[in-house]
């Protein structure tokens, strides 16, 4: 979809999709149908595949604002995480598998409780463990000190 101002200040919204998505047009604005779970998938990995890196939370919620609320959107990123379809990582963000092996995470203030506790404790506990908090842990990659294997999915601390 593609926003679109008008001469009397009225948006519309210009439809890209297929027509048989169109549940609405008038000379104002088009209304899609929601995307399916699937068809959400799709969208998650391509967010996540064109801007070459993990996201945020807040990017995404941005990016799928009208599209998917935010409890749908939370839904369909656990599902995608128990299926290792999307990797949250340890400071947050959600990136496709593989991309935490070259990610630097950002510092952060707080770190908001992991969307799926298990999987995240499956994949950076040895790291928290290791340096004792989450924040530590953080730092310690983004400075080098630390180094994840690729396949092993297994974290070697340098200290």
């Amino acid at each position: 979809m593609e926003v679109r101002h008008t001469a009397k200040n009225k948006v519309r919204i210009a439809h890209v999709g297929p027509p048989e998505d169109v549940v609405y047009e008038d000379d104002y604005m088009v209304i899609d149908r929601a995307p399916t779970d699937e068809e959400l998938k799709k969208i998650l990995k391509e967010i996540i595949r064109e801007k070459g890196r993990p996201v945020t939370w807040d990017e995404l919620r941005r990016e799928l604002s009208g599209i998917a609320g935010e409890d749908r959107l939370r839904r369909v990123l656990t599902d995608m995480i128990w299926a290792d379809e999307v990797v949250e990582m340890i400071d947050g963000s959600f990136g496709l598998p593989g991309m935490e092996t070259i990610y630097v995470p950002r510092q952060i203030k707080k770190r908001v409780r992991p969307l799926v506790p298990p999987k995240f404790r499956e994949r950076w506990g040895d790291l928290i463990d290791t340096y004792g908090s989450i924040r530590a842990a953080i730092r310690a990659l983004a400075r080098g000190r630390v180094k994840i294997a690729k396949r092993e999915k297994k974290v070697v601390a340098y200290r």
